[in-house]
């Protein structure tokens, strides 16, 4: 034991335990800018319950419009072919329509049935003379007309889309030794055993989340069991309209650098998004999409209230011609370097869903039984039904307005 000559001063006890200092007992978090959570998908969507790993569900749309002729034909040709507008389906069951040629103004009038392939018609059966056809045409299906005294005309119907999602399981563990469980700490009044349950609830939460947007879904076995993984709403859209996906960066994939965006590309989006559907659309993105959004709306739309609440989120409202954009950004888009110049369009009013097979629950004590510790697991299987996700849109690598 040393004896100093001369004042102490509080520098004796600097680099020593003899001073314990003041601590305060708690941790203090820090989120990313705004009042949504991991969690803001995942809570907005409507929860029922499943029985099953699987989830099905049927869609079906408006009657068909407009068709397309399917190769190139001469101005003398009787027997055309016809296919949907998106090439994917045959369009020959027209039974007995009248059909204008949008580049010229022809009537042709379909008189023969065919359950595929090409049908014969009349050509120039309005005032418009015969005109020669290039492949992939645009006809308007105008009129359905029949000769006085004929039967009945063959029956058609329009078959139903089939899709399905399945259930993912999600585990999140934490556990620690029964000494460190009774140490004291100066970061937890009550310890670190409920700081360690709140960071894997906040994990689990954000699995989940990245799941049900960015999500793949993949059945496969691991070690000889079933693993399954969900299809997220963004591999949806692609599956049934991928030209609902805008991708503005410079590989045009959505894996490049961002760019400016204008505003006229941008009205064509939505104007293609708002075909079908409700007229308003939450917008989850990154901060550099969201300035692309605040710089549209500042030069282009009369309205722009900030602080409405729709969906059970505070979010900024931009009013355009077609309908109602609700802006709010998003922790999974804004804390990542690529995402953040994202933008994820999407139609709460088409029955989209979230289906509980497996509730979230924390199952404790699950460590074995000759282990000196302890571990609690959170754990909940789910998935969601994407219905009409023609609905929804997607616009990646936007820098911002041009």
């Amino acid at each position: 034991m040393a004896t100093n000559l001369g004042m102490n001063d509080t520098t004796l006890w600097a680099g020593g335990n003899e001073r314990p200092q003041d601590w305060l007992q708690m941790v203090f978090l820090l989120f990313t800018n705004g009042d949504v959570p991991f969690t803001a998908l995942f809570g907005q969507l409507p929860n029922t319950t499943g029985s099953d790993i699987r989830a099905n569900w049927f869609e079906s749309s408006e009657q068909t419009l407009e068709i397309q002729a399917n190769g190139a034909h001469t101005a003398g040709d009787t027997t055309i072919d016809f296919h949907e507008t998106d090439g994917s389906t045959e369009a020959s069951p027209i039974l007995k329509n009248g059909m204008e040629h949008q580049d010229s103004g022809e009537l042709l009038l379909v008189t023969g049935e065919a359950s595929a392939g090409p049908v014969t018609v009349v050509r120039s059966w309005g005032s418009v003379g015969a005109a020669s056809i290039d492949d992939n045409d645009l006809f308007t299906i105008q009129t359905n007309s029949h000769a006085e005294g004929t039967g009945a005309p063959t029956g058609t119907y329009q078959d139903l889309d089939e899709y399905y999602n399945v259930h993912q399981i999600f585990k999140e563990a934490y556990e620690m030794t029964r000494s460190a469980a009774q140490t004291h700490l100066r970061s937890f009044a009550g310890g670190a055993w409920g700081e360690h349950r709140r960071q894997a609830l906040e994990r689990l939460s954000s699995h989940v989340e990245q799941a049900l947007i960015f999500g793949e879904r993949v059945e496969t076995t691991l070690g000889g069991r079933p693993q399954r993984g969900m299809r997220g709403v963004i591999e949806q859209i692609n599956t049934v309209a991928s030209g609902n996906i805008t991708n503005n960066d410079s590989l045009g994939t959505g894996r490049g650098t961002a760019q400016a965006y204008d505003a006229g590309s941008f009205n064509t989006f939505l104007r293609t998004l708002f075909t079908f559907g409700g007229d308003e659309r939450l917008v989850l993105c990154g901060n550099q999409f969201a300035t692309f959004l605040q710089e549209y709306g500042d030069n282009r739309i009369v309205e722009n209230t900030i602080g409405n609440e729709t969906v059970g989120i505070r979010v900024a409202t931009v009013q355009t011609y077609w309908g109602k954009i609700h802006i709010k950004t998003h922790p999974l888009f804004t804390r990542h370097t690529l995402r953040n110049s994202w933008g994820l369009f999407l139609d709460f009013s088409s029955g989209k869903d979230r289906i509980t097979l497996q509730p979230l629950k924390n199952h404790e004590n699950v460590q074995d039984r000759d282990v000196d510790a302890r571990k609690d697991m959170f754990l909940g299987e789910f998935t969601a039904r994407w219905i009409n996700a023609k609905t929804d849109g997607l616009i990646r690598g936007v820098s911002g307005l041009a």
